[in-house]
Formats: structure tokens, sequence, C-alpha cells
């Protein structure tokens, strides 16, 4: 069955001067095909995809026709593809190997006793393996694949998830760590001792030779340069191992120590990240598959730029699971992706473009939430566009929001064109927690009598503040103040924080808890007029709005004045208390204006004048006393006007007593000379 797809379709996908790294070539295998392999057959000039469900396809012309070659029920899924120097196409299945000759359109079916086949490899004397990480190991074939034997001499487990061979037909396997978490590693065939042979990964990790403990080596290449690459999981003493690791294949026979891979030939930082393929071009280029919850997708390693970068432009998101690459004659690159129907192209691997650098201004340290712009250029002119690799920011145009903790990854990037390249730089910032403050509500004047004095406050994260009392007559209940008198109490709020919020700076805060509003009351002892203050301690009495300095709960005013009083405990200070006037110079008695005595002071008469509005029916009694309290003179008179004769009293102060029905004023007078 041939698949054909529209001419304006094939235009569309190659006329485009701006691409991503990867577009989609040609049309769908088929609608619903699952690929799960892919390789170049020079002996065709083709490109073959297996599949989970539909056997095998072949495209000669870049997947704008397909031929189903080899059609197969959906429960015999088709694993893997291989193709052998001869030209003989294998393809993997469950207890099955699938076999076809070179320049032959016949397929034929092999059994063979492994239960899921993964991988194949052929060594320098034209033998074919095959593996299975499930059962069985590894099987050979000395006839071209037509019958298979067991070959897991030396091998301690049948837990074979690679088996590869480098150009000189030196045969490696890995194993899976078993059951039991051992006997994971690198294996290679001895063809002298015809048996599998451990070879001790080992790791220089700051000038000690650790030997690795293998749990399992995903994937597994060999580069142009005699050297091979492994996507390793493993740990050493108390600490995981994880990432690309390279040695040359004398080294990794001989157990030489392994270079772990960085991210660039400028980014010394380990590539850590574990990969589930590899693939090197012949060109130079590097092409790895991860299937993770962090950081999936498709990645490269240039060899005109020289540096690990994430390459998942142009595929679609719900295909960044396993990649399975394969190169043509020229050196274009083709992917596909496991479970898929697309074939995928990349002609970044193509010669004869420029490569321009893309420079950037390094990213200051963020908090979480903060926003940051990206400011980077490309040598080329062309725009520089960003995307997050870690779900750690959020970036719109060259505008970027921290979401996430740690070092973020953010990748800046310009679409290649017919004459530049695609081109990468990865650009790291950390992000910290979200600052976070405490706001507390201003509880206002707090007066002693005041029920209940709660404090309010929100914090930045939104978890609740806590409050102390540091200082003061006081504690809390949660956030409701409990005082034992007036005063000033130091309070402290905190914060925590929590997994996106660091701890709040601490807020000091000095409330008074001020004193209620004292009362003057007012008396006589002996004729002398008494102030007394409703406090018993911290009062401060005020003439005309000035301290007096007396500070007692008892005050005997000497001047004329308007007396007011405050009580200040510990610096917090009461409302002033109503004004009391207290008159010595005739000024009008002390609560009301219907009376007038003068002059002051006098020699010899003292006038006494009544209001004549005010009632009169009884008579007006007065007396006077020294400031002992001495009785001197003492009479009742009737009418608005008294005139005392005093002139036998010697010069000095005295007080005169005035009343009227049941009104009684006290008032001081002084004699001159």
């Amino acid at each position: 069955m041939k698949i054909l797809a529209l001419f304006i379709f094939f235009i569309s996908t190659f006329s485009i001067s701006a691409q991503s790294f990867w577009k989609i070539s040609g049309v769908e295998s088929a609608a619903n095909a699952q690929h799960s392999g892919i390789l170049y057959s020079p002996y065709r000039n083709a490109i073959y995809v297996s599949t989970y469900n539909l056997g095998i396809f072949r495209t000669a012309d870049k997947g704008t026709t397909w031929d189903h070659v080899w059609e197969l029920p959906k429960d015999k899924p088709v694993t893997t593809l291989f193709a052998a120097k001869n030209g003989t196409i294998l393809g993997g299945g469950i207890e099955e190997i699938y076999r076809n000759e070179a320049n032959s359109d016949k397929w034929e079916a092999i059994p063979v006793g492994l239960a899921f086949v993964t991988g194949f490899a052929e060594d320098r004397n034209g033998y074919l393996y095959a593996c299975s990480p499930v059962a069985g190991g590894i099987f050979r074939s000395a006839d071209n694949g037509r019958s298979w034997t067991v070959c897991t001499s030396g091998l301690p487990s049948n837990y074979v998830n690679n088996i590869v061979s480098d150009a000189d037909g030196n045969l490696f396997c890995t194993l899976q760590q078993d059951d039991n978490g051992v006997n994971g590693g690198l294996w290679l065939w001895d063809e002298n001792q015809n048996r599998w042979l451990k070879k001790e990964i080992r790791l220089n990790i700051d000038g000690t030779v650790y030997v690795i403990k293998v749990a399992q080596i995903l994937g597994i290449d060999f580069t142009s340069g005699s050297e091979m690459i492994i996507s390793l999981d493993g740990v050493v003493t108390n600490f995981q191992v994880v990432g690309l690791f390279r040695n040359t294949v004398s080294g990794a026979i001989a157990s030489t120590a392994w270079h772990q891979e960085t991210w660039g030939a400028t980014n010394p930082l380990p590539f850590t990240l574990l990969m589930n393929s590899l693939f090197h071009a012949s060109s130079g280029h590097l092409f790895a598959s991860r299937v993770s919850g962090v950081s999936p997708g498709i990645y490269s390693r240039m060899a005109y730029s020289q540096k690990w970068v994430s390459s998942n432009e142009g595929i679609p998101a719900t295909v960044n699971v396993i990649g399975y690459f394969c190169e043509s004659p020229e050196g274009t690159v083709f992917l596909t992706t496991q479970y898929s129907n697309k074939l995928l192209v990349t002609i970044e691997s193509a010669p004869g473009k420029k490569y321009f650098a893309i420079s950037y201004q390094p990213l200051n340290p963020m908090k979480l939430y903060q926003y940051q712009t990206i400011s980077a250029a490309s040598g080329s002119g062309l725009d520089v566009s960003f995307i997050s690799m870690d779900n750690k920011t959020h970036i719109e145009g060259n505008e970027m929001r921290a979401t996430g903790l740690g070092t973020a990854l953010i990748k800046a990037y310009t679409d290649g064109t017919d004459s530049t390249y695609f081109s990468v730089e990865n650009i790291t910032v950390s992000i910290d927690k979200a600052e976070n403050t405490i706001v507390v509500e201003d509880p206002g004047i707090i007066t002693d009598g005041d029920n209940p004095v709660y404090l309010n406050a929100s914090s930045g994260s939104g978890e609740e503040v806590f409050f102390k009392v540091m200082a003061g007559n006081a504690y809390f209940e949660k956030n409701r103040l409990i005082y034992s008198a007036p005063g000033k109490i130091t309070v402290i709020a905190t914060e925590p924080g929590n997994d996106s919020y660091e701890e709040a700076d601490t807020v000091w805060m000095e409330l008074c808890v001020n004193p209620k509003k004292p009362v003057i009351a007012a008396d006589t002892i002996s004729g002398t007029v008494r102030l007394m203050s409703s406090s018993e301690i911290n009062n401060r009495w005020y003439v005309n709005d000035t301290f007096s300095g007396q500070t007692a709960k008892t005050l005997y005013p000497s001047i004329t004045g308007i007396y007011t009083l405050q009580v200040i405990a510990d610096g917090c200070p009461s409302e002033l208390s109503e004004p009391y006037n207290y008159v010595v110079t005739g000024i009008g008695p002390v609560t009301e204006n219907s009376l007038l005595i003068f002059p002051v002071p006098f020699r010899d008469k003292l006038s006494i004048w009544l209001d004549p509005k005010e009632s009169l029916a009884a008579k007006t009694r007065y007396s006077i006393t020294d400031i002992s309290g001495k009785l001197l003179l003492t009479g009742e008179k009737e009418g608005d006007l008294i005139i005392l004769d005093l002139e036998s009293l010697e010069p000095g102060w005295y007080l005169l007593n005035v009343t009227r029905g049941q009104k009684s004023e006290y008032f001081k007078i002084l004699k001159s000379r």
C-alpha cells in the first residue's frame, strides 16, 4: 500500500526561509501508526520506520510517499530496526526477528528465544547479534540472520538493554541491574575467550577514582573520533551519578576513568540529565532524547556550536518521548519519536551555512514571582526568541517572571534560515523564595479599659502572623492583646514563610496603653482649696497649659489660672482632664461669673459685688481666715454690693469665703502695705 502526499503540502514544508530546529517532512506514515524505530538504508536509498501496531514502512522521498513493506497484525509489534553492512535489514519483535535481504522485497519472520528484541549489532566478522532486556539476553547469527543461537557466556544476567559495535567491530553490551540491585554495567565480547567480559566504569571525582555501581546504561553510541558516549545512572559510595560520560574505545576496554560530559566547550557544568537514546552523526553532531517529567524531549550538541541545548522546536509537545534518529548520506538527520506517525528533519546538520553566536546580558538573581527583562542579540541580526526549559520561569517576549525555585534554564535562540544555522544559547538564573513582608494594621489609640484589643496583620505569603510580647505587662492569646496596667508594651510580629516565601523580617512595635482620662475633684481643707486627681500615681499638673512641676495626687493651687491634669504611665499619656478654673485675683468665682471681688490687692476696704440678676432672697454670708485657717471675721449682709472694712488686718494673704444659699466659694485675697 502506498500513501501519496499532496504536492502543495510538500512545497509548504520546505519552502519557508525561517524555520524551527525540526520540521515535519512529508506526510504521516499512516493515520494510526505508532513508530518504534528508524533507519536509513543506503542500499535502497530509503528511510524505514518500524511501528508497534502496523509493521514496517519505507519512504524513498523523505516522507512524501510511504510504502507499507511489511504488514503485521496489531499484536505483532516491531520494536527496533537495524541495517547490516551487506544491506540486510532486521526488525526486532516479540520472540521473532523480521528479516529482509538487500535488494529484495521479501520479508520473513525468524523465531528467536528473545522475549522483546530492543537492539542489534554486527561484529568485525559479520556476525549479527540481538538483545533483549526482558528475557533471553543475547542471541547470535552466523548466517546473516537466518538462524540464531544463545550468546550469553560470561553474562551474570539476561537483562541486556543495549548491544553496539564500533567501526572496528568491537562489540559491547550493557546490562541493567537485576532484581537484587546488582550486575548492571558494560560488557565486552572477547573473541579469543568466546565470552563476555565486564568492563568497570570508573570515574575520577576530585582526584579520586571510583568504581561506579551501575543501575542502567540507557544509551550508548560511538563518535567519529573513536570515542564512546554513554547515558549512565549509577551510584558511587553514597551519592548518585547521572548523566553523559565519555571515554575512548581503548580506554573503555582497559577500564580507564571515564569523563563526565559538560554542557559545552565553554561551559564546565556537568551534563547531569539522563538520556534514553543517543545518536552520533557523521558530521560530529550529537543527538539525544529524554523521557522525564523534568526537561523532556530532544537535545543536540552541534559540531559548530559545541554545546548541548534542548532542540524541541518544531516537535509537537505530545511527542516529547524517546527519539529515534537516522542520517542520509549527505548528512541530513531525520527523527521520529515513539508512538508518533510523523517523520521530522533538520537541515541544521547540513554543511555550508553560517553559525552566528548569541550574546546575552547575564541575568540578576531573582526572587520568586519577580520580573526581569532578558537582553540578547545574535550576530546574524535575527530576532532572538526565548523559551523556559524547566517551568521555573514564564516568558512573554523578552519579559520573564520567576515561577519556580532553584536554577532556571532559559533557551535563547534564533531560527535558522537558508544561509544561517539555528543558533542557541543557554541562559541560567537563580531563583530564591519570594520576598515576604508583614504589614501590621495601626491599632489606633489604646486606652486603659478598652477591651478587647486585637492586632491584625497580613503577610506576603498569606500565612498566619504571630505576635509576642517582648517587654511590658501584657501577653497575647493569638492576636488578642491582654494587658494588666497602662504603659509601654514592646511587641514583635513574625511569620516563618513557607515553600514559596522566605521568612519575613521581624516587625518590632512599641504600643502604648494610655491611662484613662483623669478627673479633677475640688474641696477645701481648713479654708484652703484642694485639687485631687482620680489617679493615684503618674500625675502631671498643668497651669495655663504649662507643667507646674507637681506630680502628686493632690494639688493646692496658689495662683489664678486654668488647671488641667494628665496621667503619663511609662511615657504613655492620657487625655487631658477637663479644665478647672481657679481665681485669687477677683476674676470672678471659680465656677461662674456672677460674683466679683475687688480690688485685689486691697489696703483697707474690700468690695464684694453680686450679680443683681441673680435671686438674693437669702442673705450673703462671708468669712475671712488666715492661711492657717484661723477665723478673723464673719458676717452676713443683703444687697448686691458688700463693702468690708479690713484696715485692722495685717498685710498678707487671706482666704475669703462667700456663701449664698447652698453655694459656697473661696478666694485668696491679698492685703498690701
